[in-house]
């Protein structure tokens, strides 16, 4: 597409002053805009936290399913995607307030929400404690059960109403896959074995048989993942466990024959089966005390994110907002990765401390680094005084200026809807960057909001390194946050996002192609995968707030900025119950990544059709190429 055709200038509000100077002149005041993005650490530390902890919280504590806990935490999104633009547009009328004019629009409300939101940490795991116990004691019951050298050891069904074995277990299993419940054994799974083994009887004896004690030294049963079940070929091969240890051909043979099936066949059925058992036996009194206690937080999160997002634009000239959003986006980064620490940290000494307590330590110290930051930012920012100076440098440059106006004229401008107010064209681009940040937070939550579960069940590493793939990708943020502002004031926001949709396209398809199966080669391609679509989507995080800000008037910032969330969040609300339902009933991480990749590549071809959204300096730069170019001619 022609370039020209992509890029329309902008209008310019009509607050902004005759310009005595070029806007491409303006440096960043990165200290102080550093110092505004405390507001969004805040949210940042909490929302890594949740996006990661929560998910594993609702398994171990009450054996949800992959669907029904994505709705859950689909909730919190449901909450924010009402609430944010309301918050966004009373944050923007509250200049006139008590409040807002000793302390600003924003500031006022990024410290009650951050205020509530410390004193209510405490309740989550006040509410799942004694459920944690319980739940563990369950757990411990069956991981005996599936890893027990007696080959007839039995456990209470509460479904038959009495004791099953091991292998009449199984064979439920199979009948269930023969019927047409995946369940446990999935469906592409059961074909498979069926190809493999067409008799049925030599069906079922291959599967009961890969918990023969003889072959499996007792420990392929463990429900903790199918990693362990690798590793057990090689404690197979020890003296400990026979008195030759077996050559490297019959440690292969063991590898290819045993390990690798159970991965294939029984590995995640064990872990399905021991987490309905905890759902069976959830105290639904504390689960409503949880749910209310994680409601109390988000609600308090949403009074906090839309002004602190909206901090940035209200004290920086529009050109800047690209380098801006960069620079609260490392801020929010440094937010993350203590979230990060936070609960790495703890679960770095899972074998040493009880559930119950490393959650009492993840939530505590989630509550302190809140608090900290919440006192940095209260001495820190200087809101009042910092628009002030915005706005003079505003009017120096030409550019728009908020400036608070008079009831009569605020009341008259309701009666203006945003069509008529801004105009069809920059309406319709508006409504495209909508759709593509949908869309990619969509592709991107559906991963995020399940890559603990798909780590633990399907690259079958423990929770900790789980953590870890997490926290690389914030590393990469951090690293790239600066990088990819500069960029995008370079090259232009939307040519910076497709590059970055691009990056995560390809990554999304390598994983989904590449990494089937628990292994090492597996888990080092989708951590680089999965690092290089992070690095990808930063460009969307840095590019796509100042392109719906650029659209609005200095007025309107809170109310766009709550319409943005109401895309990411709305998207965030949905993405991982796709997810969840992708992986439960398609095809479990493969189908998981190619629906995101496809959503994705969705967001991609709304941003080749957005013509407005650029920043003022950058469209002036391209219109001069092509008056040079006009004229060369």
């Amino acid at each position: 597409m022609d370039e020209k055709e992509n890029v329309v200038p902008e209008t310019t509000n009509e607050t902004a002053a005759p310009a005595t100077k070029n806007p491409a002149d303006l440096k960043l005041n990165y200290p102080q805009t550093l110092k505004v993005g405390l507001g969004f650490c805040v949210v940042m530390i909490f929302w890594t936290v949740y996006n990661f902890v929560v998910p594993l919280l609702l398994e171990q504590a009450f054996g949800f399913s992959n669907t029904i806990r994505n709705v859950i935490v689909g909730i919190a999104s449901a909450m924010c995607m009402v609430l944010l633009p309301v918050f966004g547009k009373i944050s923007d009328k509250s200049g006139k307030t008590k409040y807002g004019k000793k302390f600003g629009r924003r500031t006022p409300f990024i410290v009650l929400g951050t205020a509530i939101t410390i004193i209510a940490m405490i309740l989550v795991p006040i509410s799942v404690s004694s459920q944690l116990t319980d739940s563990t004691e369950i757990r411990t019951e069956y991981e005996k059960f599936f890893a027990a050298e007696e080959s007839d050891v039995k456990i209470y069904d509460a479904e038959k109403g009495r004791e099953i074995t091991r292998a009449e277990l199984i064979n439920d299993w199979f009948d269930e896959a023969k019927s047409g419940n995946y369940d446990h054994i999935g469906k592409t799974e059961y074909q498979s074995l069926i190809a493999e083994y067409p008799d049925e009887a030599e069906a079922r004896e291959f599967l009961t048989g890969l918990y023969d004690i003889q072959i499996t030294n007792g420990k392929l049963m463990g429900v903790l993942g199918a990693a362990d079940c690798v590793q057990t070929v090689v404690s197979y091969s020890s003296e400990e466990n026979i008195d030759t240890p077996i050559t490297e051909e019959e440690y292969n043979a063991l590898s290819k024959n045993v390990a690798m099936p159970y991965a294939k066949y029984l590995a995640d059925a064990a872990n399905d089966f021991t987490s309905a058992a905890v759902n069976k036996e959830v105290n639904w009194g504390f689960f409503a005390f949880f749910l209310i206690a994680l409601l109390l937080i988000i609600l308090a999160q949403t009074v906090i994110r839309t002004p602190a997002v909206s901090l940035m634009p209200d004290v920086t000239p529009s050109p800047l907002r690209s380098p801006g959003n960069a620079m609260i986006n490392l801020i929010g980064g440094v937010g993350g990765a203590i979230g990060f620490l936070i609960y790495t940290i703890t679960f770095m000494f899972d074998e040493k401390i009880t559930l119950s307590t490393q959650y009492w330590i993840i939530f505590g110290s989630m509550a302190i680094a809140l608090g900290l930051v919440l006192v940095g930012f209260i001495l820190l920012v200087k809101e009042k005084k910092w628009v002030a100076e915005c706005n003079d440098i505003c009017r120096e440059y030409g550019l728009p200026v908020y400036e608070e106006k008079e009831e009569e004229e605020k009341v008259e401008k309701k009666k203006v809807s945003m069509l008529k107010e801004y105009g069809p064209k920059k309406m319709t681009s508006f409504l495209l960057i909508l759709g593509a940040i949908f869309m990619w937070f969509i592709g991107y939550y559906a991963i995020a909001n399940n890559m603990p579960i798909y780590c633990v069940k399907i690259l079958g590493v423990s929770t900790g390194l789980a953590s870890i793939v997490s926290g690389a990708s914030l590393v990469v943020a951090a690293i790239g946050f600066i990088p990819v502002g500069i960029m995008g004031r370079k090259i232009g926001r939307r040519w910076s996002i497709i590059f970055g949709f691009a990056l995560a396209i390809i990554s999304y398809v390598l994983v989904a192609s590449c990494v089937q199966r628990a292994s090492d080669t597996a888990t080092i391609i989708f951590m680089a995968c999965y690092m290089v679509s992070g690095f990808g989507l930063i460009f969307a995080n840095v590019n796509t707030l100042p392109m719906v800000l650029e659209v609005s008037s200095p007025e309107d910032i809170g109310k766009f900025t709550g319409i943005y969330y109401i895309a990411t969040m709305s998207a965030q609300t949905l993405g991982p119950i796709f997810g969840g339902l992708v992986m439960d009933y398609i095809g479990g991480g493969s189908a998981l990544f190619i629906f995101s990749a496809v959503c994705v590549a969705l967001g991609a071809v709304m941003m080749l059709f957005v013509k407005h959204g650029e920043a003022p300096d950058y469209v002036a730069r391209v219109e001069e190429r092509k008056t040079a170019k006009a004229a060369a001619k």
